[in-house]
């Protein structure tokens, strides 16, 4: 169900990641209040020191390998627009680990809006070989303790129309409350 007040916060938040409005593909604009802790395998550990740069440029490397033919240097550059996001619009990334072994990232940029802190999540991500083991729904359970920890209690996110996460972020519990580039 679209929701226009929802919508309207979101367009905020697209406005901080994605400034030109480009859109390659038409997207969901998504929707996730939080309420209760949950059950997590995984440790979240925030990229905030040259070593975990490094690890996050290896991680990027891995993920997308899947996506087709990227160098270095377009890892470098994901990299410096994250770097980006954390420097101007108080983002934060977050290595994910099982076991002490990085299996995915995910980022965060905060929102005000009302008086409310409104998390806009960005490169939810698990490596391809961690797939299939529940650690997509463990890096998003992570990511909302931590939330819900820091007295945030609502998460927004962009998802492609036509790509198969939309689903899993409607079976997480996310809600769709718009459209963009459509």
């Amino acid at each position: 169900m679209e929701n226009p007040s929802l919508q309207k916060i979101f367009m905020i938040s697209e406005d901080l990641v994605n400034p030109h409005k480009i859109y390659e593909t038409p997207s969901w604009s998504m929707w996730l209040e939080l309420s209760n802790r949950k059950d997590t395998r995984l440790e979240l550990k925030e990229v905030n020191s040259e070593p975990l740069w490094n690890e996050m440029f290896n991680l990027r490397s891995e993920v997308e390998k899947e996506f087709g033919d990227f160098s270095s240097e377009d890892i470098k550059k994901m990299i410096s627009a994250i770097k980006h996001q954390v420097e101007n619009n108080h983002g934060k990334w977050f290595l994910a680990y099982l076991n002490e072994e990085c299996v995915g990232e995910i980022g965060i940029i905060p929102i005000s809006y009302n008086g409310k802190v409104i998390y806009r999540l960005q490169d939810v991500d698990v490596v391809s070989s961690f797939r299939g083991q529940g650690l997509g729904n463990n890096l998003l359970n992570a990511i909302s303790n931590l939330a819900l920890d820091e007295k945030v209690f609502s998460l927004c996110l962009r998802a492609d129309a036509n790509d198969w996460k939309k689903d899993w972020y409607l079976r997480y519990g996310f809600q769709k409350v718009g459209e963009v580039g459509s």
